[in-house]
């Protein structure tokens, strides 16, 4: 399993195996490290128990080689030499060999595809070979990240293809036919076989169109509600499951996440206080000088507006503390001190918190409708005229 560790605005990387304890110590933060509200810092781990057999520590091993072997080539890569090839030949056979002695699973999985992906990007005219080694008669392997990165490296070309030629445009935009979008695939040489590599490469270009404009958003969330009622294989329904909620989050129409915060007496605020109203959700930090700026032309727009909307700011700070501070230092923003005031509340520093959002950076504004659903996403600054809005 592929572990995501956060502490303290720091993100590490750990692979967890079954029966396994794991003691491990995280290195400090690069002082030099840019850090935002919605990316934490990454940082190495350190495993304590000296296992050089543990799957992290072969892992950590693989990675240096391949670095090493790109430092030492990146001329040749960057200007796709032809000599290129017998080095990059004798670094593949080298880590197969070491390979073939360790029978960690996961552990010949990453190397496996690894290698793959290394090879696709250094040797583009050794596809056929590529794909006979290492998709033909081959299982999916669904869990691991590097044998996905693979196929969605190497079936790339296939997906630009389409989309340039106005294939994949025709059948999302226009034809609206899961099935007939899956055939499309089908002239493909090395999808022409396999129907559940083909969906699998299909599903990866629709989450691929999203981000381009000439394809229609709804049109692609319409396409993956089909492929999670019409696909026959459960692992692409949950893919097709999880795009529709990435794709969906925040967006105009949906609803936003539900939540339960407190405020700063502790009394609990959910999105249900304010149905039948509109909201101006703001995302902010103490710490953050645009925030409190921007928030300073709030009291003005809610003597104006405050018939019609209800004003929102969540704060991001790990401590509760400052979130206090901050009010208090601004007594005409406390709904309990002032009627210009209005409701504050306290998230904290809470990655899956920040993701179902979609903060990035502070400050973030979106607006509610009464009906409970984005109206505006992401919302106008403060400063922008809301009546116009």
């Amino acid at each position: 399993i592929y572990v995501f560790l956060i502490a303290n605005g720091c993100r590490a990387e750990i692979y967890c195996e079954p029966n396994r304890i794991y003691e491990t110590s995280m290195m400090p933060k690069d002082k030099k490290a840019i850090e935002t509200v919605g990316n934490e810092v990454p940082v190495e781990l350190i495993f304590l128990s000296g296992d050089t057999l543990e799957l992290n520590y072969l892992i950590a091993f693989y990675n240096e080689k391949q670095e090493n072997f790109i430092n030492n080539n990146i001329d040749l890569i960057q200007n796709n030499s032809s000599m290129l090839k017998p080095k990059l030949d004798t670094f593949v056979v080298r880590m197969n060999r070491k390979l073939a002695n360790i029978p960690n699973k996961s552990y010949r999985n990453y190397v496996s595809y690894s290698l793959a992906s290394l090879q696709e990007k250094c040797d583009f005219k050794n596809r056929e070979e590529l794909f006979d080694k290492y998709i033909k008669h081959k299982p999916i392997v669904y869990e691991s990240p590097e044998y996905m990165n693979f196929i969605g490296v190497f079936f790339n070309p296939v997906i630009v293809s389409l989309t340039e030629s106005g294939v994949l445009q025709k059948q999302i935009n226009s034809v609206e036919n899961y099935q007939t979008y899956l055939i499309s695939f089908s002239p493909n040489k090395y999808l022409s076989k396999n129907d559940t590599l083909r969906e699998l490469v299909a599903l990866k270009a629709l989450r691929d169109a999203y981000s381009n404009p000439i394809f229609n958003k709804d049109r692609i969330i319409g396409m993956l509600e089909s492929a999670i009622n019409e696909s026959k294989i459960s692992a692409h329904k949950q893919i097709a499951q999880n795009l529709f909620t990435e794709l969906n989050r925040m967006q105009v129409g949906t609803k936003p996440p539900a939540f339960h915060l407190p405020d700063k007496k502790g009394k609990i605020i959910r999105p249900e206080d304010f149905n039948g109203r509109y909201v101006y959700l703001m995302f902010v930090t103490s710490w953050c000088k645009s925030c409190e700026e921007e928030l300073r032309l709030i009291p003005d727009l809610k003597k104006k507006y405050g018939s019609k909307i209800d004003f929102v700011t969540v704060f991001l700070d790990e401590d509760s503390a400052a979130f206090k501070k901050f009010i208090a230092r601004n007594p005409k923003f406390d709904s309990y001190k002032d009627p210009t005031g209005w409701t504050f509340v306290h998230a904290g520093n809470n990655r899956d918190f920040k993701k179902s959002f979609l903060i990035k950076a502070v400050p973030t504004y979106y607006i509610i409708n009464p009906q409970g659903n984005v109206q505006y996403s992401p919302a106008l600054k403060p400063g922008i005229d809301l009546e116009a809005v």
